[in-house]
């Protein structure tokens, strides 16, 4: 009678190898900076009488606070984006142009005349019984992309020289920034955790255990014979890529027998994420200098399928 040793153990080891080889979902959230104002912006001034008071870095908006100083008998126009010369900004470094938004929350000597200007304009005149008059408004734009530092405010399309149009010249701009998180380990499903057990079952360990008969007095002891199996060494050996050396001090090289694109995944034995990254070539060097001690896997992602294999860094 035979007694055959189920391949417990290995097949353990193998579930434990497929799940590192699950592509881990990780996801890198990007927020925006929090909103804030530039109460003292660097700027040219086109005459003394156009000033810019700050300006609003907002979620979804630029917004420029202006005003102007009025001597007596003095009218303006403030114009709308459908108006004749309305608002705009010119972004000289990148040869870019950002049409205004609207014109809001307009004020004459602190006093709101106006909570937006419609209708393509709109008419007022100096306070007469003041000797100045400070006319306000609020100037809106898109929020402009991090690349941008320096922009024109200039009213009206060829008015940057008109004496009697609205300009400011180099402006000194911070736009917001998108902030990186750190990427977040989805949770292997219940249904992915199946899957591993199933692949397990399709695919023999390489650890092999003796197989013991008794014999009987009448029968011959006969060697066990034994079936070929891919062991999970020959798996390893039938992929298309390769890590050394391992263990490893400074760097890992990643090799591919095909120059194709494939995603990197360098993953402790915890599940978490330490380095992600591209390769194209047949050769990828990983900086690893700065990992703790210990075992790693790496993954490898390539045309929608995914394999890994351990590292070890000293």
């Amino acid at each position: 009678m035979k007694k055959h040793l189920l391949l417990i153990l290995s097949s353990f080891l193998f579930l434990l190898l497929a799940f590192n080889t699950q592509a881990q979902k990780a996801t890198q959230a990007s927020t925006l900076e929090a909103a804030r104002t530039d109460k003292n912006p660097t700027y040219e001034q086109f005459n003394e009488q156009c000033i810019l008071d700050k300006v609003e870095y907002q979620e979804d908006r630029t917004v420029f606070h202006f005003r102007y100083k009025a001597s007596s008998y003095t009218s303006i126009w403030l114009y709308a984006p459908e108006g004749e010369h309305p608002w705009f900004l010119k972004d000289k470094i990148n040869d870019t142009e950002y049409n205004l938004i609207g014109v809001y929350n307009v004020r004459r000597n602190n006093r709101l005349t106006h909570k937006k200007v419609t209708g393509g304009h709109v008419y007022m005149s100096t306070d007469s019984k003041k000797e100045k008059t400070y006319f306000e408004c609020e100037v809106h734009f898109e929020r402009l992309p991090e690349t941008v530092t320096v922009v024109d405010l200039i009213e009206g399309k060829d008015m940057e020289a008109a004496w009697n149009h609205f300009n400011c010249f180099d402006i000194q701009v911070n736009p917001l920034k998108e902030k990186k998180e750190e990427p977040v380990i989805a949770p292997i499903e219940v249904t992915e955790i199946i899957e591993l057990s199933e692949l397990a079952c399709m695919y023999p360990a390489p650890i092999e255990f003796t197989e013991i008969e008794t014999p009987t007095e009448t029968e011959e002891t006969n060697a066990p014979t034994k079936e070929a199996t891919n062991t999970l060494m020959e798996v390893v050996k039938g992929t298309n890529w390769s890590v050394f050396p391992t263990p490893a001090t400074n760097v890992l090289n990643v090799k591919q027998t095909d120059a194709q694109e494939a995603q990197l995944t360098l993953v402790n034995i915890n599940g978490q994420v330490i380095w992600t990254g591209r390769m194209q070539g047949t050769i990828k060097t990983i900086d690893v200098s700065e990992l703790s001690t210990g075992a790693y896997f790496l993954q490898h992602t390539a045309a929608g399928a995914t394999t890994s294999q351990k590292v070890l860094i000293k």
